[in-house]
């Protein structure tokens, strides 16, 4: 069935803003109209729709602002209460934590692991324990006293995570605009949307369905750093997710956890389309840090470095776009969606 009428949202988020286009079920009668509540619809699909269509559009974004002000009350590291802030401060503690930050330190744990700590959102000497008792709210804790169990001795009821870390604590903002985008997008989905894009600022999109007009989502890349204002080209995005890393606008580099100082890479910018958002997020920063053709391990996770094909995750093809001093590489697996001389 076609898309119904589109519909668009802003609002801040995350420390970005968070941009959302979306298209739900086809409603009889009627036209589109703008109704005052942060929905905006498109008058090109409004032919045929009902006022039913703003009324779900808006109860659609409720929900999403009120998912992302749950994330954020739990990763964002800028809130005194929230879970990362309070790990920070627990100087070894068990707390209990949140289900959103649960799952992002089990993500982290797992890219840490995959890329041979070439992503890792901890710092050197800081482990971090997540206990995930059946039944019971999960807990965390950074540091662990002296003759604690390792992670291989934890009782299989429970998720042991020991991150290497940066500074005196975590900090899962590198993973978690992808994570918010991932979980935007299912909540559109069982909401009955179906197409839509999501924006977390222009580094982290995910995508469901078709672009309005048919055909795949349309991202628009930029060159890193002082050209930011230079159009790199488009990358068509087909469903799954996209994101970058790299140098921003002020010139500030992204750190190698295992040095602490600026990467030395030679990779100013890396682009990465994968499944979900934090895959695309955790090898984006990898890229940049390791480069393409650094010391990746292969992971028993089923993740690997890049090679001909881009990177392998559990089966799945991720591709890449990296931007050097010299020139712009692209897997062959990005070939078929990048267009290097197209504007959004």
């Amino acid at each position: 069935m076609a898309p119904g009428l589109w519909h668009k949202a802003e609002f801040p988020g995350m420390g970005t803003q968070v941009r959302l286009e979306f298209a739900g079920p086809r409603w009889p009668g009627g036209s589109g109209r703008e109704d005052g509540r942060g929905v905006v619809a498109s008058e090109a699909r409004a032919a045929g729709q009902s006022a039913a269509s703003q009324d779900w559009a808006a109860g659609l974004v409720g929900s999403v602002r009120e998912l992302v002000r749950e994330i954020e009350a739990e990763l964002s590291r800028y809130r005194g209460d929230s879970d990362v802030s309070r790990l920070n401060r627990a100087s070894g503690q068990w707390l209990e934590i949140g289900q959103h930050t649960a799952a992002v330190l089990a993500a982290a744990a797992a890219w840490r692991i995959a890329t041979g700590g070439l992503f890792d959102p901890a710092m050197p000497g800081q482990p971090i324990d997540v206990d995930t008792p059946p039944g019971q709210p999960p807990r965390a804790r950074i540091g662990r006293p002296a003759g604690a169990k390792t992670v291989h001795q934890r009782e299989s009821a429970l998720s042991g995570i020991d991150l290497k870390g940066i500074d005196s604590g975590i900090d899962l903002g590198g993973i978690g605009k992808g994570y918010t985008a991932d979980q935007i997008l299912a909540l559109c989905q069982r909401h009955g949307a179906s197409s839509a894009l999501v924006s977390l600022g222009t580094s982290s999109l995910a995508a469901l369905g078709e672009r309005p007009g048919g055909g795949p989502w349309r991202i628009g890349l930029r060159s890193p750093g002082a050209d930011r204002d230079q159009a790199l080209g488009v990358a068509e995005l087909a469903g799954g997710a996209l994101a970058t890393s790299g140098i921003d606008e002020q010139g500030h580099h992204i750190i190698d956890p295992r040095t602490g100082r600026p990467a030395k890479a030679g990779v100013l910018q890396a682009t990465v389309m994968a499944a979900d958002g934090m895959t695309a997020e955790a090898y984006s920063t990898a890229l940049v840090v390791g480069g393409p053709t650094g010391a990746w391990p292969s992971a028993p996770t089923g993740a690997a470095g890049p090679d001909r094909d881009g990177f392998t995750v559990s089966g799945a093809a991720v591709a890449w776009i990296l931007v050097t001093a010299e020139a712009v590489l692209v897997s062959p697996g990005a070939t078929s969606c990048f267009h290097p001389s197209l504007r959004e």
